[in-house]
């Protein structure tokens, strides 16, 4: 979550005409971009997690790196299959939590 919310407020503080009140289109975009950047920096960690809770890897991470661009390519850490997915709930919490609590700056 930390990388999704530092996103957001960067990408707010570079969009926005007036960062410390933002419009909701503005915060929508900052939320979606936010949604996207988070996709591409967490899915191949998000990979690796998974792959190293489900199989035995002796070596840990990095084996666990190794043996996946091996076996499937060095785009194994670029299958954004859900990248989508982030952006619509990162965007749609951001614009619900912002017409339910107005008054609450994201």
């Amino acid at each position: 979550m930390g990388v999704l919310f530092t996103a957001m407020g960067r990408i707010k503080h570079l969009t926005a005409q007036d960062p410390e009140h933002p419009t909701l289109t503005e915060t929508c975009l900052a939320g979606g971009g936010a949604g996207i950047f988070a996709s591409f920096v967490l899915t191949p960690v998000e990979l690796i997690k998974c792959r190293l809770q489900t199989r035995t890897y002796s070596g840990g991470a990095m084996e666990c790196v190794r043996t996946s661009m091996k076996e499937e390519g060095s785009l194994v850490f670029c299958k954004f299959w859900w990248c989508g997915g982030v952006v619509v709930w990162c965007g749609g919490g951001v614009v619900v939590s912002v017409v339910c609590k107005p008054n609450v700056l994201y």
